[in-house]
């Protein structure tokens, strides 16, 4: 019975608020139609009908104001029109067009009204007409970004419209010629590849930028510039897949841009480990996961069969190989050289330890007391109390130190030379077996013994720390290797090309 009263009520609360919201909104329309502001006027009874759809008041309301209303947004509108704002117009005939819409929905238009429909045409064509005599006169003038921005905005409006298209794509197809002539080659690529978006197929576009990236690409292949030479045979291939050779090329020029890396030595020169780890293994596994990982298709890192192979065709032996440049001078098939060492491994672990510990605590319990005129009555009595509690404490380090080094085999130079010297401790203080004679439940102790009471009693182990510490050390290390040896030269474009031979 109460859910339905309340349900009743609701919908009572509900439809109150509705009505106040009409009320409100014909109460503004009126005085808004009193000001000779009609067509706000009826946006309001248009709100009160909204909320509020069997109002009488709203609906007489808004036929009486209907004619006015439409009159004051027709004028704004053909206003606009005759000033030649055509934008303008559009939003005045277009918010027209929606309000003669709703009123009619509620039979409140008995006027003539004109062709909404043919003057929304009539305001884009002039729009865009509008537009495509400015883009005329930038592309006469040889303005042709200009032209291009007003094409665009004509056909906005009207799409197609008239050449609009064309000269858009013609603009783009200048543009890229005068970049040309200027050897901005890059530039003149891009150019002629919107001209043949725009119009796919515009005169010989999409090919002259096939020809521009392949040029470009067999003048950094002949220089070794090969990952720029890569990228620019990559460029030409997007337009055009069986242009000359190629893919070829492409081939060629990723096989010469391939770095290869070869993880060789870490010694542990503590002899001691973490948790059983070969410290060293585990550092160079992870180090060549995360450069693997993130670095560019370019990278290979040889694993220790590859190396193996490579020293052995060479006849050398990887035990001799040190981090002196006259042991791998004449090492081929292999760019760099990684070597890492460990000079320290400390690892200290206190135990866990525990004092027995005594405080007092303020027992409440229930008592008896005699009151003024006495009777007696229960009550909370209080005393203290002695509450003995175990504290434990533990603590563990683990620390690292070395160093890793990056050699390039072919001029013996450090490349990098990374020190490694990280720590990662842990530690727990906790309380455990709260003791007293007493009602525990009821007895308050020290806030701070009653938060150790709720710390953790579980610590990271050994193992756990040393991979950390190796997770932080290959994080660093991946991105600084990747950094140093993974890059693309910043080799400026040739200054000439041969455009004879280019525009064949």
């Amino acid at each position: 019975m109460r859910r339905f009263l309340y349900l009743i009520l609701l919908a009572f609360t509900i439809i109150s608020i509705g009505c106040s919201a009409a009320y409100q909104s014909v109460e503004t329309g009126s005085k808004l139609q009193e000001m000779g502001n009609h067509y706000a006027a009826a946006l309001k009874f248009i709100e009160a009908l909204q909320s509020e759809p069997t109002n009488k008041k709203a609906r007489l309301k808004l036929s009486e104001v209907a004619k006015l209303a439409y009159d004051q947004k027709l004028y704004l509108a053909e206003s606009a029109e005759k000033s030649s704002n055509y934008e303008q117009a559009l939003r005045e005939y277009s918010e027209l067009k929606d309000f003669l819409s709703t009123t009619n929905s509620y039979n409140c238009v008995s006027f003539p009204i004109i062709n909404i429909d043919a003057k929304l045409s009539e305001m884009k064509s002039s729009a865009s007409e509008k537009y495509y005599k400015k883009a005329e006169g930038f592309f006469e003038n040889e303005n042709y970004l200009d032209s291009i921005y007003q094409y665009e905005q004509a056909l906005n409006h009207n799409n197609p419209y008239k050449d609009s298209i064309a000269k858009i794509s013609e603009s783009y197809y200048r543009l890229g010629s005068n970049a040309l002539k200027e050897n901005s080659f890059r530039k003149a690529a891009k150019y002629f590849i919107s001209s043949n978006d725009k119009t796919e197929g515009y005169k010989d576009a999409s090919q002259l930028a096939v020809k521009i990236y392949y040029a470009l690409g067999k003048y950094f292949l002949s220089i070794k510039e090969c990952r720029k030479a890569s990228h620019d045979f990559e460029e030409a291939k997007k337009i055009d897949s069986q242009y000359k050779d190629i893919s070829s090329l492409i081939n060629l020029a990723n096989k010469c841009s391939v770095i290869k890396i070869a993880f060789l030595k870490f010694d542990n020169r503590t002899g001691r480990d973490i948790a059983g780890m070969a410290i060293g293994d585990f550092i160079f596994d992870e180090l060549k996961t995360k450069i693997q990982r993130n670095a560019s298709r370019f990278v290979q890192i040889l694993d220790r069969e590859d190396v193996r192979s490579l020293l052995a065709e060479q006849k050398m032996g990887m035990a001799g190989i040190t981090e002196d440049y006259a042991t791998f001078n004449r090492l081929k098939g292999v760019d760099y050289l990684i070597f890492g060492k460990i000079t320290q491994v400390r690892s200290v672990h206190q135990g866990l330890r525990s004092n027995q510990k005594y405080t007092q605590g303020d027992e409440a319990y229930r008592c008896y007391k005699r009151g003024r005129k006495g009777k007696t009555y229960e009550t909370w009595c209080h005393r203290k109390v002695q509450v003995s509690y175990e504290l434990y404490s533990d603590k563990i380090s683990v620390a690292l130190g070395g160093s890793i080094k990056v050699l390039s085999v072919s001029t013996g130079e450090a490349k990098l030379q990374y020190s490694i010297n990280e720590k990662e401790e842990d530690s727990i203080k906790y309380v455990d077996n709260i003791l007293c004679r007493c009602d525990v439940d009821n007895t308050e102790i020290d806030d701070e013994i009653e938060r150790l009471a709720e710390e953790r009693q579980e610590m990271s182990d050994e193992d756990t720390l040393g991979k950390k510490i190796i997770s932080n050390i290959t994080d660093s290390m991946s991105q600084r290797i990747l950094s140093k040896i993974d890059i693309t030269p910043n080799v400026s474009d040739p200054i000439s090309l041969n455009l004879k031979k280019l525009l064949e």
